[in-house]
């Protein structure tokens, strides 16, 4: 699949599950990639961040949310499972685990709890 399938199918799924935003990362080469959202479909609004620690220090804090069970997947993501499971900081780029970091957290960030107690 090239860049220009994979944005029109993140547009297609922006739409099918009622997201307000996708978030891009901006590191090595990723610049372009909102005008490219915006090019196929201007309606998707698109939030860069960029990283600025390593992988394994940007995903301690998501490691925490999954410990203290925050965090269950509802269904079975096989290739993110295994990059979980298997990345070791180093080698290959884990797309999966990364995005997965970006977006709990965004989530964990902007989350807003219900405390029980107050209904």
């Amino acid at each position: 699949m090239d860049v220009n399938d994979a944005a029109s199918k993140i547009c297609q799924l922006y739409h099918r599950f009622n997201c307000s935003k996708v978030i891009v990362e901006t590191n090595n080469g990723g610049d372009f990639i909102p005008s490219l959202f915006a090019k196929i479909d201007p309606s998707v609004y698109c939030e860069t961040v960029r990283a600025t620690k390593g992988k394994i220090l940007r995903a301690e804090p998501v490691a925490a949310l999954y410990k203290n069970e925050l965090v269950y997947h509802c269904q079975h993501f096989k290739d993110l499972e295994e990059q979980m499971i298997t990345f070791s900081g180093s080698g290959s780029s884990p797309n999966a685990l990364d995005a997965l970091v970006w977006a709990l957290k965004y989530l964990s960030e902007n989350a807003s709890y219900v405390d029980p107690d107050a209904i």
